[in-house]
């Protein structure tokens, strides 16, 4: 293995730091989950189903699902498109990779949510992607990811 060759666990952002636990933007960002949530479910409260929340939904929704989304969309997909240098320039502090990657993170959400619902995911894939960035990590997309479905779980079974 060439010595410049990064190791495969920091190109898909498995390198283990909790710096991003360090700056307010992290816990600015856990604080918009829920009320986006709040929001979303206060203004379009007729799109949502109850949600079967027994112990297989929470290692499902909060645990497992999360990691291996993060994995694949920033992690591997993400991960591989900053690296172009086209990819890699940004609006905002958005890079293109997390532009293109939080769109086919939406479309992916199509295939089993309603519309509405698959759009709204743009915004927190914006989140996660731009903590891939900043950080080279999953783990702050992973917390976050986790916490909003948590949060979802949660309205779920009080409002059902």
């Amino acid at each position: 293995m060439a010595k410049d060759k990064p190791l495969l666990t920091a190109e898909i952002g498995l390198i283990v730091s909790f710096d991003f636990l360090k700056h307010k933007v992290f816990y600015f960002a856990l604080l918009l989950g829920p009320i986006g949530l709040a929001l979303f479910w206060i203004f379009f409260s007729g799109m949502f189903k109850p949600v079967e929340t027994g112990w297989y939904a929470i290692v499902l929704l909060v645990l497992w699902q999360p990691f291996v989304e993060e994995l694949l969309f920033r992690g591997i997909l993400q991960g591989q498109l900053i690296q172009q240098a086209w990819f890699a320039k940004s609006f905002a502090g958005i890079s293109r990779a997390n532009l293109v990657i939080s769109l086919l993170f939406v479309a992916v959400h199509f295939f089993y949510h309603p519309p509405l619902w698959a759009l709204v995911v743009l915004f927190p894939s914006l989140i996660f992607g731009w903590f891939r960035d900043r950080y080279r990590q999953i783990y702050p997309g992973v917390f976050l990811h986790s916490f909003y479905n948590g949060c979802f779980l949660l309205f779920s079974s009080f409002l059902f």
